[in-house]
């Protein structure tokens, strides 16, 4: 492989790899709006989502985001490292999401190592929408049978959401404007390897006294050769005479156009 393919090789995977951290950053932003709802519902310890994760800040025990997303990531619901600072009764704002995947780029969790700590007992990424799904649906049952304003909650669940469908969809498009990339790449490689190719090559040149001396007839502007020839050059296909007249004249004819476009 040469080398400057080597290199776009390199740099596409290096996106695609952030890409893909990006899409699993924006699904950890969502656990957290759906863990907001679920401890408003419940209570902290009592819900569905990372019941285990207690934090220390919030007077009602529930984790912010650092203790929430340090908890998915190594068990603990610590308050460093920092990732973004999300008050109580939070709200996304405009650009929210965005600033907290790019502060996401450190975390090492993936999917899959997070779920079962997200929702107990689910051991792999396999089904836990699903889950997340049936959990929002009892939250929002419980709290209009009890008068709970989620309002907020589920408008943060929207923008999370919407989140992490963005960052999917790019990931994904950005594996098609790689692929489009490299075909765009190989189209110029061959057409400037063609170009070198040619102007290496030069010229073509007719041996006009040999061609005349195999072809006489070339000489006489009145023989079949000389105008079947001419006709073959211009783009005709009826040709009088034999077939070896004419087989003469389509290769005469080919030897002129080797250097003369019709």
């Amino acid at each position: 492989m040469k080398v400057g393919s080597l290199l776009a090789a390199a740099a596409a995977f290096v996106r695609t790899c952030s890409a893909i951290e990006e899409v699993e950053a924006a699904r950890v932003i969502y656990f957290y709006t759906v863990y907001d709802l679920d401890v408003e519902v419940w209570g902290q310890g009592n819900g569905y989502i990372a019941p285990e994760c207690k934090g220390v800040v919030i007077p009602d025990g529930r984790c912010t985001f650092d203790e929430f997303v340090n908890f998915v990531d190594t068990g603990e619901a610590s308050t460093n490292p920092k990732y973004h600072d999300l008050t109580n009764s939070f709200s996304f704002l405009p650009g929210d999401i965005n600033a907290m995947v790019l502060a996401l780029d450190a975390l090492d969790a993936k999917i899959e190592d997070v779920t079962d700590k997200v929702v107990r007992g689910r051991r792999s990424a396999v089904g836990i929408w699903d889950d997340l799904a049936t959990i929002v649906d009892k939250d929002h049952a419980r709290a209009e049978a009890r008068n709970i304003n989620t309002r907020r909650h589920f408008t943060n669940l929207k923008e999370a959401l919407t989140g992490v469908t963005a960052h999917t969809s790019a990931h994904l498009e950005m594996g098609t404007l790689d692929r489009m990339r490299s075909y765009r790449k190989d189209v110029i490689w061959k057409i400037v390897n063609r170009e070198s190719e040619y102007r290496k090559a030069g010229w073509q040149k007719i041996d006009w006294q040999a061609t005349i001396a195999a072809n006489p007839d070339l000489a006489y502007a009145d023989s079949n050769l000389y105008q079947n020839t001419a006709k073959a050059l211009k783009g005709f296909d009826t040709l009088r005479g034999t077939m070896a007249e004419k087989s003469i004249a389509y290769k005469t004819a080919n030897t002129f156009n080797a250097c003369f476009s019709k």
